[in-house]
């Protein structure tokens, strides 16, 4: 280190960082809570309710910038963090010393191995008799420490974690100081965010150092004991003798000497049990796909995991890791082969996810005062769908679906038949190219926190499910899951789902409905959870949709498969003067920026989730997924007195398409009874409600309307030609409208005249739809005394939930 006169600053020895180490770990006060942060971690240890020791480098550089004599200290430990994990644990190791145990604790293996080597120890003194490596001339416990590593009797690890902010640069110190100020910081101490080195920046200039990196873990292997310290037994002296182990090779003793050059008169032998093993795991993490150059592919890296950090991270995850990039020299044949040449791997000392998924993400207070905010001010089922991909123009009915998607519905686990009912909400877009399909895929893999986004060319059947591959470390054949595993309780998108061939296509029909997928492979026989929404956009397989043929002629789908997807919808590129126009404009606004500005300066206004946007505008991406998040975790119920209407509702259905399609109709089967229960129970999410109502059960059905009117226009016909079935639109839209229940007869023949029912036929129209719509409960006929009509009263809670 060099001083600011140019002479080279003295090294510090040893000594000198363990006492600057002490010194902070004794007396670092936690500017949130005002306690001594690393006391109390300490104080945890000492009881045994611990067992790590996280150093973080932005508390002992604060710590250290006042202190006289620390000199660089936080940059000589990002710089050579191995060494530097040792001086902590000494440090660590004289501050537990003078901390008191407070409460009982049994004793482990090493306060027994410590006993043991206390009673041999006397009984060597009565014999006045030195072994091996025990000096009896020095006091008892001088001897256990020197004897008994210090690895063997610490019960924790200590973990550096990298800097996550830096001294902001002095152009900036004048802006953030009243910021700092205001957050009781003090001036002058402006920081800014640490940048994370990009994994392809991860070169040779990094050996030994602490870097921060991201990535998407790709593989991860199981948990196995590593040795640390092993335990020996000289028989000679009647002592244990302990060695090391730095790596995951070492050279057993019975092949060394002892301290004293001889050899052994007998080989020690290896006690499993007096030895020390901690939990190994091996991971790869790839490089994020933003950060892969034009023309390369994307890098990867092996991290290993040690002690309390292992089973952070599980395949499918982004997480930032800050670990110690070290080299590892090949053993065995390799190395004759590799040379000079070393592989390299992070010692990871910190996991951070990325993107949480919706059970562990945590919803703050401002989050929810603002999701109450957004339900005041009403609208906000069309609200939500529209701020999905806002760049597409159109399709709120399409960002409909995929907003309930999302959500999900509710599964259900019969455990005495073990038969499974999935909530998952499957859906797959078809139709013309250029229709913004494949947008529409990426916007959601970004939006949901746990998502893996694959094309149908570029996935082979053990892609999707399972591969077979030999593991490096233990040369064991294992499974790596492939997509479908991958997205395990979250959204595979799956593009180009026509291009599949027809053998990687069987592999999805057990995954869509009983979310499993079993493997028999190379002797491994198991069954993997794939617990996954999956999200499909397929292509005409002749340039354009044909009208004249059916869905699976079109993308080349067997019925069985697409019988699986919950909503089929038909996306086509039809030529409407008036539509093209708005089209086009919407695309001109898309490039200058002008689309979605609403909500991005909502967000940018407030700098997080809890920016409340103005009535009818955009609700942010941030305050968008905290509220999926929310409604996630409902449990909605359907009522039993919604059985008969539901029913009733499937049986007209069925009969509609029969009547109408004739045997082209089979668009309508058990599943789509099972699909309109899911929808329904979503939107009872959207609404944060523990039961379905008629509302919810609507709405679900004219989403599934909507779909299949976009396959077959026949029955978007039909609807519309309807009259009983306007006529109900019509009166239920004015009760809505109104917050009122009871319609009376004359808003009803009003109704019937905007719907265009006119003629003779008039009084029984009106007739006919009021009875049926009773007939089904969904309103109650009023009548005076004479018996004449005198309007219709809707239940109260399907019109204060629309």
């Amino acid at each position: 280190m060099a001083s600011q006169g140019g002479t080279q600053a003295r090294q510090m020895t040893r000594d000198e960082e363990k006492e600057h180490i002490v010194t902070f770990l004794m007396n670092y006060q936690d500017p949130k809570s005002g306690r001594n942060k690393y006391i109390d971690r300490l104080q945890k240890i000492a009881n045994r309710e611990s067992r790590t020791l996280p150093i973080e480098l932005d508390d002992l550089r604060d710590f250290l910038q006042h202190m006289p004599g620390a000199g660089n200290l936080v940059g000589e430990i990002k710089g050579n963090t191995q060494h530097y994990l040792g001086v902590i644990a000494e440090a660590a190791d004289a501050q537990l010393a003078s901390l008191s145990m407070t409460g009982a604790v049994p004793a482990d293996i090493y306060d027994t191995l410590l006993e043991a080597r206390e009673a041999q120890i006397a009984k060597n003194r009565e014999k006045n008799q030195t072994g091996g490596m025990v000096d009896t001339s020095a006091p008892i416990d001088q001897q256990n420490i020197n004897k008994l590593p210090p690895a063997l009797l610490r019960r924790y690890d200590v973990y550096i974690h990298a800097e996550k902010r830096i001294p902001a640069p002095d152009k900036d110190l004048a802006a953030a100081a009243p910021a700092a100020a205001a957050g009781g910081g003090k001036a002058g101490a402006a920081t800014q965010e640490h940048p994370i080195t990009p994994l392809r920046r991860v070169s040779a200039q990094h050996i030994g150092k602490l870097v921060r990196v991201r990535g998407m873990v790709t593989h991860v292997t199981d948990v196995k004991p590593l040795a640390s310290v092993l335990t020996y037994l000289d028989e000679d002296s009647n002592t244990e003798v302990y060695q090391e182990v730095a790596g995951r090779s070492f050279m057993p003793l019975q092949f060394s000497r002892k301290p004293d050059g001889s050899k052994w008169n007998k080989e020690p032998l290896l006690q499993t049990r007096g030895s020390k093993f901690i939990k190994f795991q091996e991971a790869r993490i790839q490089e994020m796909p933003d950060e892969v150059p034009p023309g390369a592919t994307p890098r990867c890296i092996s991290v290993h995991l040690r002690g309390d950090v292992t089973r952070s991270a599980k395949a499918g995850d982004t997480v930032c890791i800050g670990g110690i990039f070290l080299p590892e020299p090949f053993t065995g044949w390799k190395a004759l082969k590799a040379g000079l040449l070393a592989s390299t791997y992070l010692e990871v000392q910190e996991v951070q996810q990325l993107k949480e998924t919706y059970d562990e993400a945590l919803v703050s207070d401002e989050d929810v005062a603002a999701i109450e905010e957004l339900g005041r001010q009403g609208g906000l089922f069309e609200r939500l769908a529209a701020s999905i991909a806002p760049e597409i123009y159109g399709m709120l009915e399409v960002k409909k679906a995929l907003l309930l998607q999302m959500v999900g519905g509710v599964g259900r686990e019969f455990p005495g038949s073990g038969m499974k009912l999935r909530g998952d909400i499957h859906i797959c877009l078809m139709g013309d190219p250029g229709v913004a399909k494949s947008q529409l895929l990426k916007h959601v893999a970004k939006v949901a926190p746990r998502a893996v986004y694959t094309t149908g060319k570029g996935s082979s059947g053990v892609g999707l499910t399972a591969a077979v591959v030999r593991n490096q470390v233990t040369k064991e054949l294992v499974l790596e899951g492939g997509a479908l595993v991958l997205a395990d309780k979250g959204i595979c998108c799956i593009d180009e789902f026509d291009k599949m061939e027809e053998a990687d296509r069987t592999n999805i029909h057990e995954v869509m409905e009983q979310q499993t997928v079993s493997i028999a492979k190379a002797g491994i026989t198991t069954t993997l959870n794939t617990r996954t929404t999956i999200l499909a956009a397929a292509n005409p397989a002749y340039g354009r949709w044909n009208r004249r043929r059916s869905p699976g002629d079109n993308i080349n789908m067997p019925p069985a498969l697409l019988s699986r997807f919950d909503i089929m919808w038909l996306l086509l590129d039809e030529t409407d003067e008036q539509n093209d126009m708005r089209l086009a404009a919407h695309i001109i606004n898309v490039h200058q920026g002008r689309v979605g500005t609403a909500a991005a300066a909502a967000a940018a206004a407030a700098g997080s989730s809890s920016a409340v946007p103005p009535e009818g505008a955009l609700i942010p991406p941030r305050l968008l997924r905290a509220y999926i998040t929310l409604a996630r975790r409902q449990q909605p119920a359907i009522p039993q007195e919604l059985t008969d209407y539901v029913a009733a509702h499937y049986v007209e259905a069925r009969g509609q398409e029969a009547s109408e399609l004739g045997e082209r109709g089979a668009y309508i089967t058990p599943r789509t009874l099972m699909s309109i229960l899911r929808l329904s129970q979503a939107v009872a999410k959207l609404r944060f409600d523990d039961n379905v109502v008629r509302s919810d059960i609507d709405a679900a059905i004219a989403l599934m309307r909507a779909s299949q009117a976009s396959i077959e226009p026949e029955l978007a016909k039909r609807t519309r030609e309807d009259p009983v079935s306007r006529l109900y639109m019509a009166i239920k839209d004015w009760a809505v409208k109104m917050r009122t229940p009871l319609v009376p007869w004359e808003t009803i023949e009003s109704c019937a005249t905007n719907a265009v029912i006119t003629g003779d036929t008039r009084r029984d129209i009106i007739s006919a739809t009021l009875e049926e719509y009773a007939a089904i409960s969904v309103w109650i006929i009023k009548r005076d005394r004479q018996g004449r009509t005198v309007g219709v009263e809707f239940a109260e809670e399907d019109i204060a939930m629309a």
